[in-house]
């Protein structure tokens, strides 16, 4: 059983959360699928959508992570660190060109 399966599925935030604790050993792909689990069930959860944004840039999908990172500013203009990544992915953006 997957550590998702035992959080409360109407609730965001614990996906967020265990998506960042996934992301941060390693397992990228397990925490895009909870940062994706904790957008399905709540759109504006700006936490998810910086760190699906930072998942991404580090996968090389550049611009749905600039997406993800725009709409965490969105919702949550004050978001420093949603702010700071999308610096971060627009650079590696222009460096590619």
């Amino acid at each position: 059983m997957t550590p998702s399966r035992k959080l409360n599925p109407k609730y965001a935030n614990p996906h967020a959360h265990l998506g960042a604790a996934l992301y941060h050993r390693g397992k990228v792909d397990d925490a895009a699928a909870e940062y994706r689990q904790a957008i399905e069930i709540d759109p504006k959860n700006a936490i998810a959508h910086n760190g699906l944004g930072l998942v991404l840039s580090d996968q090389g999908q550049i611009d749905d992570a600039i997406a993800d990172n725009r709409r965490a500013i969105e919702i949550d203009p004050n978001y420093r660190n949603a702010r700071e990544n999308l610096e971060n992915a627009l650079r590696i953006k222009s460096a590619a060109k």
